[in-house]
């Protein structure tokens, strides 16, 4: 409708004109169902599922390179009559393809939405800053999980399907769920690590590099500490470097104190288990912590 005057037509003022969009009727599933749906999304793109296949190269690549050698061994192992590698020590045994991993998936999981702000519509409604961090931080746990849980089922198998006994059977089975046990608390520590530093440097290769950096210059010096000491600062030279220090908490936990294995030789952790102990549950503390102010922060 036009009004016609001497300037020429002019649209008449407050109409509305309907152009298709429809109001949505349905059920409200509320916040809980708004975490879920982040978490799994969110695992999802740790793995690049529903993404190009350059998306899938790391995460994938780094499957393939913990299962080859646990692959390897269970063979090896089988022949030996005796495993080359005990299921507990697959962790620190195959750090660096953990470590490229949690490296480059914390980027994809915490650091693009920081950098495209896309953190104003995830807070819009019903999602709160907190429940953001949790679940991220349970996504990268379960993906981390996966990695490392993979080729100790690998292993598993391969000697299952060897004819063993019974009781080698039980044996192994036992072996097994302490690998995955220990697996578990590498992927719950290193998550809240992990994150931690793609939360606060988010440009990818900034975030990458730091992420490699600390875990290679930590074992350095944790490995240097432990060769110019001895006594009770050799048995907390461990507690330098993420991965030896989450192994000496398990053997902690499991009443192992005396020794604890690592790639290089042997590093008694002697009296000190409690020690790693809490080193840890301090680790997961700061950085769980660290995670929850940085978002709350975010404008």
């Amino acid at each position: 409708m036009f009004v016609i005057g001497h300037r020429g037509p002019t649209p008449v003022a407050g109409v509305i004109h309907d152009i298709g969009y429809r109001g949505y009727d349905g059920p409200r599933r509320g916040r809980s169902y708004a975490v879920w749906s982040l978490f799994t999304e969110s695992l999802r793109g740790a793995w690049g599922i529903g993404r190009g296949t350059k998306a899938k190269l790391v995460p994938f690549g780094m499957l393939a390179l913990v299962l080859l050698p646990a692959l390897i061994w269970s063979a090896v192992g089988n022949q030996l009559n005796r495993r080359v590698v005990d299921y507990v020590e697959f962790p620190i045994t195959l750090q660096m393809p953990i470590i490229i991993f949690l490296a480059a998936q914390s980027v994809e999981l915490v650091s693009r939405d920081l950098r495209n702000t896309t953190l104003p519509l995830y807070f819009s409604r019903p999602l709160q800053r907190d429940d953001y961090v949790w679940a991220k931080l349970a996504a990268m746990t379960a993906a981390l999980a996966m990695l490392m849980i993979a080729p100790i089922v690998l292993a598993y198998l391969v000697t299952a399907f060897n004819g063993t006994n019974s009781t080698t059977m039980w044996d192994e089975t036992t072996a097994a769920m302490g690998g995955v046990l220990t697996s578990l608390l590498h992927a719950v520590v290193l998550a809240a690590l992990g994150l931690v530093i793609a939360a606060f440097a988010t440009k990818r290769p900034y975030t990458i590099g730091a992420t490699v950096a600390i875990f290679l210059i930590s074992s350095a010096v944790s490995g240097t500490v432990e060769g110019r000491s001895d006594g009770r600062a050799e048995e907390l030279a461990g507690i330098l470097t993420p991965f030896r220090l989450l192994e000496g908490t398990y053997d902690w936990m499991r009443g192992n104190v005396t020794q604890t294995s690592h790639v290089g030789g042997l590093s008694r952790i002697g009296g000190s288990g409690w020690v790693y102990g809490l080193a840890t549950a301090a680790l997961l503390a700061v950085c769980i912590s660290l995670l929850l102010a940085r978002y709350r922060r975010v404008s």
